[in-house]
């Protein structure tokens, strides 16, 4: 193992054509098992493949793009969704079980203020 040939895997997997960001990381997980090897038995490697785990890649990886790709009003619209399907939900346990909700702590807090009176 040389730091030679960790470089020649690299750009093999660039010229495979794999998208910048798979190929960093598989070269992280291969990188990573290279380093628990070294760290199990220091000196297993020779000093250029060891110098050689404490980086990555020298070639350019690409910004990654955000998968929560949708607008602000979309998104809030989303969240407002979700709040009232999670609270539909926590109705409907409450009614089978009788779970107490919010509004039912609401109450309960308001009738003990005004028996405290």
């Amino acid at each position: 193992m040389s730091a030679a040939l960790i470089d020649g895997f690299d750009a093999w997997m660039e010229e495979s054509g794999l998208h910048p960001n798979h190929r960093l990381h598989r070269m992280s997980k291969v990188l990573n098992l290279l380093r628990l090897a070294e760290a199990a038995e220091p000196g297993l490697l020779p000093p250029d493949a060891s110098r050689r785990l404490m980086y990555t890649s020298d070639r350019p990886g690409v910004r990654a793009r955000p998968r929560d790709a949708y607008g602000d009003d979309i998104a809030t619209a989303l969240r407002t969704a979700a709040r009232a399907d999670l609270a539909a939900i926590i109705r409907r346990f409450a009614e089978a079980d009788r779970i107490p909700t919010v509004e039912d702590a609401d109450r309960a807090a308001f009738w003990r203020g005004r028996m405290n009176r």
